[in-house]
């Protein structure tokens, strides 16, 4: 990462530090109100206060969201909803110049890497910030440093455990924020064995990277003492909004699947 910052140029640093606090500027104007970042905030306060996620703290899907916000609740108070904000602007810029190095590094735009970036933080902030506060954003970084370690790993003919245990790791905590990233992860996880021929060796250590962060969200579920709530709120109840059960929770609109296509091309 402290590479990929290096190697953007500062015209390129300007631009997104300029202008992503600019496009995410609706966040900050007064009556601005974003569903999603109030339930987490509500959820983030219960939990706070001493609560139990998926039980007094009622949430359903993965619980880092949540993590992230009681974090921010415990550090700032009345003042997490500013913390948060500007919290998402830096990871966009971050995730701005992880896109640069990227496309940078395999010469996608030769001489004008730093398009990508800025193309994406548009992307992200418009239509109203309405993206920047999603637990999708925070999960695509570590997608894209899976992928980035996936074409590392293609580039290297000897075995490399290290970096498959990285993006075991990246892939779980993706997930962690968001089940929706399951998809891109199986999408990660062909590339592997089209890229590559499968190796034993390779997957157990990939494995072993995406068990790591389970484990230790076990762990702390456990200790909290909501184990079980989380299987039937944070999993089941979660996989019952997706229409596995025969009734379609959400009904998608032209403008969000617009928006949607508009994302996937960024």
């Amino acid at each position: 990462m402290l590479k990929y910052l290096t190697d953007t140029s500062p015209a390129v640093h300007l631009i997104l530090l300029l202008g992503i606090p600019l496009l995410g500027l609706p966040m900050f104007l007064p009556g601005y109100f974003h569903i999603d970042e109030a339930l987490a905030l509500q959820v983030a306060q219960q939990a706070y206060e001493g609560g139990l996620l998926y039980q007094d703290a009622w949430w359903s899907g993965p619980p880092l969201q949540i993590w992230v916000y009681e974090g921010f609740v415990s550090l700032f108070g009345k003042y997490a909803t500013i913390g948060l904000r500007i919290f998402a602007l830096l990871w966009v810029y971050i995730m701005a110049i992880y896109l640069n190095g990227m496309t940078g590094k395999v010469k996608l735009f030769k001489g004008n890497a730093g398009i990508i970036g800025i193309l994406y933080a548009i992307a992200i902030c418009l239509p109203w910030a309405e993206l920047l506060l999603s637990a999708e954003m925070k999960a695509g970084l570590f997608l894209l440093m899976a992928f980035n370690r996936l074409m590392e790993l293609k580039e290297q003919a000897q075995r490399n455990y290290l970096l498959m245990l990285e993006i075991g790791i990246f892939m779980s905590l993706s997930a962690l924020f968001t089940y929706k990233s399951l998809f891109l992860l199986l999408g990660i996880f062909l590339a592997y064995l089209i890229l590559r021929s499968p190796r034993l060796d390779e997957l157990f250590a990939l494995f072993g990277g995406l068990a790591i962060p389970l484990f230790f969200l076990v762990i702390i579920l456990f200790i909290q003492g909501y184990g079980q709530a989380f299987w039937e709120i944070g999993i089941l109840y979660y996989f019952e909004r997706l229409g596995l059960t025969g009734e379609l929770y959400y009904q998608p609109t032209t403008f969000t699947t617009l928006h949607f296509l508009l994302m996937c091309w960024a």
